[in-house]
């Protein structure tokens, strides 16, 4: 004989159990006997993050903003999951630790100065999401850079004094 059926998500393992019964041809006797196993799930823990920046260039000294989307793109709880981004150090929090089940995203938005003494046109910066599998703390991990436009604006500043007493 032979079955299937659909594992519960969520399940690191299961136990499988078969059970038998039957009469005795010579006495009527019935038997049973069962047997179990616990078996793993195939399990796939991923995550997926993106990250999008305004169209428009933000002057030097303003904030960026930025916003994007971490989801759970396998098949397991994922726990413990964090969004980082490299601006204005590495590793400064943006979102977490929040806990998602398969299929589910979270939405953040956050922001960080852009330095006064830059040439650059754009600023690299990039988003990552960790997180941790339910089954066996196995780490996922998922990161998206891009450029995200900044505007220099050259400045100069022309201060005039006049001498403390009157010039003839």
């Amino acid at each position: 004989f032979s079955n299937s059926y659909v594992v519960p998500a969520n399940f690191c393992i299961y136990v499988d159990t078969v059970r038998a019964s039957g009469r005795d041809q010579c006495f009527g006797r019935t038997v049973t006997h069962s047997s179990s196993a616990v078996c793993p799930t195939a399990t796939d823990p991923r995550l997926a993050v993106t990250r999008e920046c305004p169209p428009g260039a933000v002057p030097l000294g303003q904030l960026q903003p930025f916003s994007g989307v971490v989801s759970n793109a396998g098949n397991i709880l994922l726990t413990n999951v964090l969004v980082v981004i490299n601006q204005p150090t590495n590793n400064t929090p943006v979102l977490g630790p929040i806990t998602l089940a398969p299929g589910d995203r979270f939405v953040f938005s956050g922001s960080y100065p852009i330095p006064l003494d830059i040439c650059e046109t754009n600023i690299l910066n990039t988003v990552t999401a960790r997180g941790n599998s339910i089954c066996n703390g196995t780490n996922v991990l998922a990161s998206q850079t891009g450029l995200c436009p900044v505007l220099p604006q050259p400045l100069l500043v022309v201060t005039r004094k006049c001498p403390v007493n009157p010039v003839s």
